[in-house]
């Protein structure tokens, strides 16, 4: 590729060993600015990955050999943070994964077959633009649960239910809810809500002779979970209080214009508090946040600004003991953080949410070495060794931009060698030696380009054997 004042600028091809093409790499001023694309060694792209200024942002791709999409995951400041998507070789969506800034919030599996090729769980069609069309529920590729169409805002239009492919008539969780009013003498309402089969469900408005609301309870499957006061528009507002569908006290603040504010508590179904902390006016969380275990003991404490992690976060046992600490900046971890697990503890550093650094980690026991090993941009990166408790290595081998890249060592507790795996691009290459052959997707994916190849027909070679004959 080209240089622009010693700085990497344009795009950079990578090469294998071999001389076929690993990945291209579009930089601008010495950081990648643009497309990322990787190449499997039969010459086919493995993957597509989107950066600003080194930090992956925008939709990641992963692709079959075939070359049909796998996984698509949107990136925000180098972490998946959206609706990620994952299809079958045959292009059907089979699972969606909710990330928020790095972390899975909700994972759901859809459009599935088993080994004999039976649809299980949820399937899913869905309308030009994304949204949701029709939800299917099958076991054995027969009806079981519920089916439900939606129009293209969202909004269920009908919804069945089947158990082994036989509809149930009017099951009781599909018939709809009624609404009643009461009135005073003078015909100023008095109270509306809905129910269920009688149990009460969702807003019940409690109005007094005024006509003005007086209080508001929420119920779900006629448990009370909410209580407090409405305004005109129907917004929550002063105290109110949350419950446990046990019927204890489960949280208690204030609302304003419908928005969480000032201090807040939640209590475990015993009473003992869980956790404290504020909402500023916009209902963010604000200032000091702490969870406790029900002994009352501090379980974690953590800062926020606006909503976002900012400052200290510390994670404790019931004894009291630190086992988390580091430092968020704008809601990501920034600078030194450590951990301890179970038998070890590690120590390292972050920037922009990601390790940025050479951790190292130590059995608490003996307070020997456990792991050691350097991290870039949240890859790992180099060499990486892990120890047995007695100080002998376990194993080793070398990272490149995050991948298993070249030999890697095992070793037994008496320090002896006694498997080597070689690895190219993650993928196993050799076991002791050993080639190892590819899968048979990649076989067939290699043999079919190997006959195209040598397949065209050769009419120099055709004219001379037959010259021979004669």
């Amino acid at each position: 590729g080209n240089r622009k004042n010693f700085l990497l600028d344009s795009v950079w091809k990578f090469y294998y060993p071999k001389g076929k093409i690993q990945k291209t790499v579009d930089y601008q001023y010495g950081k990648k600015n643009g497309l990322v694309t990787n190449f499997d060694t039969a010459g086919k792209i493995s993957s597509k990955e989107n950066y600003k200024d080194d930090i992956r942002n925008g939709n990641s791709y992963v692709y079959y050999n075939s070359g049909k999409t796998h996984f698509v995951v949107p990136y925000v400041k180098g972490k998946p943070d959206g609706e990620a998507r994952e299809f079958s070789e045959d292009s059907v969506l089979i699972g969606i994964t909710n990330y928020k800034a790095g972390f899975i919030d909700r994972f759901e599996k859809l459009n599935r077959t088993d080994e004999k090729g039976l649809k299980q769980g949820k399937w899913k069609e869905f309308f030009d633009d994304g949204t949701v069309k029709k939800e299917i529920s099958y076991r054995d590729n027969t009806l079981d649960g519920y089916v439900k169409e939606f129009d293209k805002k969202g909004n269920i239009v009908t919804t069945e239910k089947f158990n082994s492919g036989k509809k149930i008539e009017n099951p009781k969780e599909l018939r709809g809810i009624q609404f009643y009013k009461e009135y005073y003498a003078d015909r100023t309402l008095k109270f509306e809500g809905g129910f269920i089969d009688n149990y009460p469900q969702g807003f019940h408005y409690y109005y007094n002779e005024k006509g003005i609301s007086d209080s508001t309870l929420y119920y779900d499957e006629g448990f009370l979970l909410e209580k407090g006061k409405t305004d005109t528009l129907r917004r929550k507002f002063g105290k109110w209080t949350e419950y446990h569908v046990t019927g204890e006290l489960r949280g208690s603040g204030n609302y304003t214009t419908g928005k969480k504010t000032g201090e807040w508590k939640y209590f475990y179904n015993a009473g003992k508090t869980e956790q404290t902390g504020k909402y500023d006016a916009a209902g963010l969380q604000e200032g000091p946040w702490k969870w406790y275990y029900e002994n009352g003991n501090l379980m974690r404490e953590e800062f926020y600004v606006k909503g976002k992690r900012s400052g200290e976060l510390a994670d404790y046992t019931e004894e009291g003991k630190v086992i988390t600490k580091g430092e968020y900046i704008d809601d990501n971890q920034e600078g030194p953080w450590e951990y301890e697990m179970g038998n070890y503890k590690e120590k390292g550093n972050y920037s922009l949410g990601l390790r940025d650094s050479v951790w190292n980690a130590w059995y608490t026991t003996t307070g020997k070495l456990r792991y050691n090993g350097n991290w870039s941009g949240g890859m790992p990166e180099g060499k990486h060794v892990w120890y047995f408790e007695n100080g002998k290595k376990m194993f080793e081998g070398p990272f490149t931009a995050g991948e298993r890249n070249g030999d890697w060592k095992f070793y037994d507790d008496n320090g002896m060698l006694f498997l080597v795996i070689t690895y190219q691009n993650d993928q196993e290459t050799k076991f002791d030696g050993i080639k190892v052959y590819p899968t048979y997707e990649e076989a067939m994916s290699i043999f079919d380009s190997f006959k195209k190849e040598n397949t065209t027909p050769d009419k120099n070679k055709k004219k001379e054997e037959n010259e021979s004959e004669n």
